[in-house]
């Protein structure tokens, strides 16, 4: 009788276990605002959309984007330095870089800055030392 139950349990734990790999959990709150409502559709949206990163054509799309945008950032790194080695003449090379964000309706894109005068440095990490 007990190894029945020891049998039993244990195909209870194998069941629970391809169960629980087949659901998706979202937690959404009895009372939530705006935000709250906005992000459950977000990671959503995010998660599937991140299938597509193993998608060859839209590898592909990326790498054009990346393309397109290299000029426009080179200037923009050129234009900077321009003005900053007037001021801080060790400046060797400022660096824009732009990374997509998920949430376009608030900013298509996150931005950083590299400056390099002997030590390449992301602005941010400039300001807060």
């Amino acid at each position: 009788m007990a190894s029945g139950i020891v049998a039993s349990k244990a195909k209870s734990e194998k069941i629970a276990t391809y169960i629980s790999r087949l659901i998706s959990y979202n937690s959404i709150p009895a009372v939530r605002t705006e935000n709250d409502s906005l992000r459950v559709v977000d990671n959503l949206v995010r998660r599937e959309l991140d299938k597509l990163s193993e998608n060859k054509e839209y590898k592909e799309a990326l790498q054009v984007l990346e393309e397109l945008r290299k000029p426009v950032l080179d200037s923009i790194s050129n234009t900077i330095k321009t003005v900053l080695v007037d001021f801080l003449p060790s400046i060797k090379s400022v660096t824009v870089r732009a990374y997509d964000r998920r949430n376009y309706r608030i900013r298509p894109y996150e931005s950083s800055i590299s400056i390099n005068d002997g030590q390449n440095t992301d602005l941010e990490d400039r300001l807060f030392r």
